[in-house]
C-alpha cells in the first residue's frame, strides 16, 4: 500500500510537533483565557447596602433571522443583573440615587466556556470516539454570559425604545 506523499507529511508533522513542543512545555497549573465583553443593559435599578441589581427582561432574536425580535412572552420572570461597583466606587452612589428608577448600565461582563469534560487519556471509552459515554449525544461546546457586570457607566434611561 502507498501513501501519498501529503498524508506521510502529515503525519510526520504532527508526530514531530506533538512530541517535542509538549516536551518542552512546563505544565500548566492555573492556565485559563478570559473574554471580557461590553454590556449594556437597560432595566430598574434595585439597590441596598449589600447589593446592587438591574431588574430587566431578555430581548430574543429569532435563530434564522437575528434581526427579527420575538415578542416577549407572559410569564417570564425578569431577570436580574448583578452590578459590580468595584472599579467605580462613585457610581454607586449614583445608582443609589437612581434607586426604583429605569436606568442604562454599561460594563464589561465575560463570556465562560461551557464544554463537556475532556476524554480521559488513553483512547476511547464506552464506544464513543469523543468520549463522555456510549450515547449517542454529544453536548457542544457553549458560550455563557456571567451575571454580574463590572459598572463603567450609568445613566437615566431615555424615553421608550
Amino acid at each position: 500500500m502507498k501513501l501519498s506523499p501529503l498524508f506521510t507529511f502529515a503525519v510526520a508533522l504532527t508526530v514531530v510537533a506533538g512530541g517535542s513542543v509538549t516536551a518542552q512545555l512546563p505544565p500548566v497549573k492555573l492556565g485559563y483565557v478570559k473574554v471580557r465583553v461590553e454590556v449594556e443593559t437597560r432595566g430598574v435599578l434595585e439597590i441596598t447596602d449589600k447589593t446592587a441589581v438591574l431588574v430587566t427582561q431578555y430581548q430574543y432574536h429569532d435563530q434564522r433571522d437575528a434581526k427579527t425580535v420575538l415578542p416577549t412572552r407572559e410569564g417570564v420572570p425578569p431577570h436580574k443583573i448583578e452590578l459590580d461597583f468595584t472599579r467605580n466606587p462613585e457610581l454607586r452612589e449614583l445608582a443609589k440615587a437612581l434607586n426604583g428608577k429605569e436606568a442604562v448600565v454599561t460594563g464589561l461582563s465575560e463570556l465562560r466556556h461551557l464544554a463537556p469534560p475532556p476524554a480521559p487519556p488513553g483512547g476511547l471509552t464506552g464506544g464513543n470516539p469523543f468520549g463522555g459515554g456510549s450515547g449517542f449525544y454529544q453536548p457542544m461546546p457553549s458560550w455563557y454570559l456571567h451575571p454580574t457586570v463590572l459598572v463603567t457607566s450609568i445613566k437615566t434611561a431615555p424615553g421608550k425604545r
